[in-house]
């Protein structure tokens, strides 16, 4: 994101002009978006349900984030819906729709500092969490 910083908000015009140092950058970001939140998603999330006596494994994904919501968690179930809505978006290009692909792109920006946000948040309730029940945890950087 730092390298990417001078180029957002992205223009449709921008976009058409992106030089194949910034389109490699831009793909970086959209890889580690995408690994970011799989992992959160599939391990994280899942884990501190777990440990917090809260999984159920016959509910659905948004039964799950409204517990994490709940619990304090995560700052918002809907947001992060909306976050998985920006990363499926990603995983398709539009050739003849620039602005399609910048506003996309903007969005992943604007939702990843949702993400780290949300990391941040989780990482405070596990600490809370293995703390009360005697255990610890590894630190994390967003």
């Amino acid at each position: 994101m730092n390298q990417l910083a001078d180029k957002f908000p992205m223009t449709g015009r921008a976009w058409q002009e992106l030089d194949d140092e910034t389109v490699a950058d831009i793909d970086q970001l959209l890889f580690r978006y995408i690994k970011l939140q799989d992992a959160m998603g599939q391990r994280l999330f899942p884990a501190l349900l777990q440990i917090s006596g809260d999984w159920r494994e016959d509910e659905s994904f948004i039964d799950k984030l409204n517990r994490l919501e709940k619990l304090r968690a995560i700052p918002a179930a809907d947001r992060w819906l909306e976050s998985r809505s920006t990363r499926n978006r990603m995983t398709h290009e539009y050739p003849d729709a620039p602005e399609k692909n910048a506003a996309n792109v903007n969005a992943v920006i604007e939702s990843t500092r949702f993400l780290k946000e949300s990391l941040a948040q989780a990482h405070q309730y596990a600490e809370k969490l293995t703390k009360r029940l005697g255990m610890s945890i590894h630190p994390i950087s967003p």
